[in-house]
C-alpha cells in the first residue's frame, strides 16, 4: 500500500513546486498540503473504504482551489494554471469517479459530482456524468428531468433533452411527473422557436414552405406537446385528475388556447361521469374573468360567476353526489372570501347559503361542509340559524366531535340553560369516539369554571377514570380548581388523584406551584410531590431532577447534602441518552445555587 501512496505523492510534487515557485504558497504551506494529502491517500488505499473519507478528501481539494483563486486575485499572478489548478481539478474528478463507482447507489454523491462540474463550466463532463448516473438510477424520474432540463436550458440541445425524456418515460411509464415535464418541455421549445422565428423568418413570410419548414411549423404550434398529451391520456385512461394537470401548464403559454379547448373537449367526451370533470368545467368560467380584464367590473364578475354556478347546477343534477356538492360549496366559499364590494359580498353570501340549504335538503352534506356552513353563518351574524344548523348537523353526523364542539360552543355563546348544555355534552360523549373527546371536556371545564357551577365536582369525578387523553388534563384542572377552596382540601385531593394513574407531569408541576405559593412553604409536602413525580417521570425528564436539586439547595428548610444523593439517583434512573445533558445542567445549577 505504501508504494502506491508514494507514487501518488510523487505525481503531486510538480504542482506543489509550481505553487511554491510562483509565490502562491509558502514552503511550509506546501508541506502541510502534502502531509494532508498523504493522510488522505492512505485512507484511499484501505481495503474497507468509507464514503466520508472520499468526501473529506474532495472537500479539501476544493478548498485548496478556492484558496488558490484568492491568492491569485491578491497577487495578480494568473499563469501556470494548467500545472496547478487543472491538476487539482483532475484529481477531484478522479476521486469523484472512484467514489461514484464504489458507492453508486448514493444519489447525493452523483449530484455533488455534477455540481462541481457545473461550477467549473465543464459542460461536456456534466452530460457524461448524467448519462452514467442514469444508467444506474434509471428508475428515478426526477433525475431524468434534471438531465433533460440541463440539456435544454443550458445547452439548448432540444433533441438530447427530448431523447432523455422519452427514455425516462420508457423506464418509468407510470411516472406522472415525467409526462407533465415532457409536456412542459415541448411547450417551452415551441415558445422559444416562435420567439426566434419572429426575428429570423420575418423576411420569408408569404413564401412557400419547404418540407423541413412545414415540420418546424408543427413544432412552432406545439403539435408535439399535443402528441405527448395524447400518449399520456392513453397511458392513464382512467385518471382524469392527472389529465387535468396538463391544463395549468398549457395556460402558461399564450399560443395554446386552441389546444386547451381541445383538451377540455376530449376530456368531456371521456369523463363526464366524474365529479372532478364538472368541477374543472365550472371553474374554467371563473378563469375567463381575469383573462378578459385585469380589473373587471362588478357586473362582469357576476356574469361569469353566474355562468360558473349554472354549470354547477347542471352538475348536481347530472351527478347528485356528496362530492359534487362539496366541489360546488368549495367554489362558493372561495368566491365569498375574495375581497369585494359590500353589495357583491352580500350577493355571494346569499348564493352560498342557498347552496348549503339545497344540499342539506338533499341530505348530501358531509361533516366538513356542515362545519363550513355553521362558520359562514356565525361570520354573517346569524347565530340563531347557526344553532339550528349545528343541531341538525349532529343528528346527521353523530360521530363528528368537531360538530358537537361547535354546537356546544354556540349554546354557551347564546347563554342557553345549563341543563340544555349539560344534556348536549352528555349526548356528545355517548355518540363520539372516546379517543377524540378531549376538546369537548376542555370546553366544558372552561364553561363550568366560568359559570361557577356547583356541578363542577361531578363533572371532574365523571372523567377521572376515562382514557389518558381525558383523565390526565382533567386531574390537573381539578387540582387547579380545588386550590381556590383551600390548601387542606387541595392536599387531600392530591393524595387521592396521584394514585389514580395515569397522572401527567403537568399535574405534579401544578401541585408544586400550589405548594410553593403557600406561606409558609412545607418542605415535607414539596419533597413528597417531587418523589411522586420522579417515580413516574424520573426516567425521561431531567428538569424534574434539577428542580428537586434546586429546592434542596435554595429552600430555607432544604438539605444541600441531598443534592449529591439526588444526582446519584438521577444518573441511575435516567436513560443513557440523557445522562450527559443532566450532568452539564447539574454542574451549572450546583455552582449557581451556591453563589
Amino acid at each position: 500500500m505504501a508504494e502506491f501512496v508514494e507514487q501518488s505523492i510523487e505525481e503531486m510534487l510538480p504542482e506543489l513546486e509550481q505553487m511554491e515557485r510562483v509565490g502562491l504558497f509558502t514552503k511550509a504551506e506546501t508541506r502541510a498540503i502534502l502531509k494532508k494529502r498523504k493522510a488522505f491517500e492512505y485512507k484511499m488505499r484501505r481495503k474497507t473504504k468509507a464514503k466520508e473519507d472520499f468526501l473529506a478528501y474532495i472537500q479539501y481539494e476544493i478548498n485548496v482551489l478556492e484558496l488558490l483563486k484568492k491568492r491569485r486575485k491578491t497577487s495578480g499572478y494568473h499563469f501556470k494554471k494548467l500545472e496547478i489548478e487543472i491538476a487539482i481539478i483532475h484529481r477531484v474528478h478522479r476521486l469523484f469517479r472512484f467514489a461514484t463507482e464504489r458507492f453508486r447507489n448514493d444519489i447525493t454523491l452523483w449530484l455533488s459530482f455534477i455540481d462541481f462540474s457545473k461550477s467549473r463550466n465543464e459542460t461536456s463532463h456534466v452530460g457524461q456524468i448524467y448519462m452514467k448516473m442514469l444508467q444506474i438510477h434509471n428508475k428515478k424520474p426526477d433525475l431524468w428531468i434534471l438531465a433533460s432540463k440541463w440539456e435544454f436550458e443550458q445547452l439548448g440541445a432540444i433533441e438530447t433533452a427530448r431523447s432523455l425524456m422519452q427514455r425516462g418515460i420508457r423506464f418509468n411509464p407510470k411516472s406522472k411527473t415525467l409526462w407533465l415535464e415532457y409536456y412542459r418541455l415541448e411547450l417551452l421549445n415551441a415558445e422559444k422557436l416562435q420567439k426566434r422565428n419572429k426575428i429570423l423568418l420575418a423576411g420569408v413570410l408569404g413564401e412557400k414552405l419547404t418540407e423541413e419548414e412545414e415540420t418546424d411549423d408543427l413544432v412552432l404550434n406545439g403539435k408535439i406537446a399535443e402528441v405527448v398529451f395524447s400518449k399520456a391520456l392513453d397511458e392513464f385512461p382512467d385518471d382524469v385528475e392527472f389529465c387535468l394537470d396538463f391544463i395549468p401548464i398549457a395556460e402558461l403559454f399564450d399560443f395554446t388556447k386552441k389546444h386547451i379547448n381541445d383538451i377540455y373537449q376530449r376530456l368531456e367526451q371521456l369523463y363526464m361521469h366524474k365529479e372532478i370533470m364538472w368541477h374543472a368545467l365550472a371553474c374554467r368560467k371563473l378563469k375567463e374573468i381575469t383573462i378578459q380584464d385585469q380589473k373587471p367590473k362588478e357586473k362582469t364578475i357576476r356574469q361569469f360567476e353566474d355562468e360558473c354556478f349554472s354549470k354547477y347546477e347542471e352538475a348536481v343534477e347530472q351527478l347528485p353526489t356528496e362530492k359534487m356538492w362539496q366541489f360546488y360549496l368549495e367554489t362558493c366559499l372561495k368566491r365569498l372570501k375574495r375581497k369585494s364590494s359590500q353589495s357583491l359580498r352580500e350577493w355571494r353570501l346569499s348564493r352560498t347559503l342557498s347552496v348549503f340549504q339545497e344540499a342539506s335538503k338533499k341530505d348530501l352534506l358531509n361533516a366538513d361542509s356542515y362545519v363550513d356552513w355553521i362558520t359562514t353563518l356565525v361570520n354573517a351574524g346569524e347565530i340563531d340559524k347557526a344553532c339550528d344548523v349545528a343541531t341538525t348537523s349532529t343528528s346527521k353526523h353523530v360521530k363528528s366531535v368537531k360538530l358537537w364542539h361547535m354546537r356546544l360552543t354556540l349554546l354557551i355563546k347564546t347563554e342557553n340553560a345549563a341543563e340544555l348544555i349539560e344534556d348536549t355534552f352528555n349526548k356528545s360523549i355517548d355518540c363520539t369516539d372516546l379517543q377524540q373527546q378531549a376538546t369537548l371536556w376542555k370546553l366544558m371545564n372552561d364553561w363550568y369554571r366560568m359559570t361557577a357551577s356547583p356541578k363542577i365536582i361531578d363533572f371532574f369525578e365523571s372523567g377521572l377514570l376515562k382514557n389518558r387523553e381525558i383523565s390526565e388534563p382533567l386531574k390537573e384542572w381539578y387540582l387547579g380548581w380545588c386550590s381556590a377552596t383551600g390548601i387542606k382540601k387541595t392536599r387531600k385531593l392530591y393524595q387521592r388523584l396521584s394514585h389514580l394513574k395515569p397522572v401527567s407531569l403537568a399535574f405534579y408541576r401544578r401541585y408544586i406551584d400550589i405548594e410553593m405559593s403557600q406561606e409558609p412553604q412545607k418542605m415535607n409536602y414539596l419533597r413528597q410531590v417531587f418523589e411522586d413525580a420522579i417515580n413516574d417521570y424520573g426516567k425521561d425528564d431531567i428538569d424534574i431532577w434539577l428542580d428537586y436539586i434546586r429546592l434542596e439547595l435554595r429552600h430555607p428548610e432544604g438539605n444541600p447534602s441531598n443534592s449529591s444523593k439526588l444526582h446519584w439517583r438521577a444518573m441511575k434512573s435516567l436513560d443513557d441518552a440523557l445522562t450527559e445533558s443532566f450532568t452539564k445542567e447539574y454542574t451549572f445549577n450546583v455552582h449557581s445555587a451556591k453563589q
